[in-house]
């Protein structure tokens, strides 16, 4: 049972670090993406020859798509490995108070 519970917190360490870089990375091209927004669409418009209003849904699409990536695969694996820890560790103890 412990080279389990070891093996789901080395799991829930990597979930829990992927999911803070993730959030630390998109924050940083949001605000990037929000500050330099003119400058973006300047390069966008020369070579896709994309509007304004497009960039801007383009922009909010991607930052969607990847909203929902990161909830997919960092958050929900990070929040069932924690539910799987404490599952395992309350039948631990169930099992050593019941030997006893």
């Amino acid at each position: 049972m412990e080279k389990h519970l070891a093996k789901i917190q080395l799991a829930k360490q990597f979930f829990l670090k992927s999911l803070l870089i993730n959030l630390a990375i998109i924050l940083v091209v949001w605000i990037l993406g929000t500050l330099m927004f003119n400058f973006f669409m300047d390069i966008n418009l020369h070579l896709y020859n994309l509007e304004d209003d497009d960039y801007a849904t383009a922009f909010v699409i991607i930052m969607s798509i990847w909203k929902l990536l990161i909830i997919q695969f960092a958050l929900v694996p990070f929040l069932a490995t924690m539910w799987l820890e404490k599952h395992i560790k309350k039948q631990s103890k169930k099992t050593k108070k019941s030997s006893q």
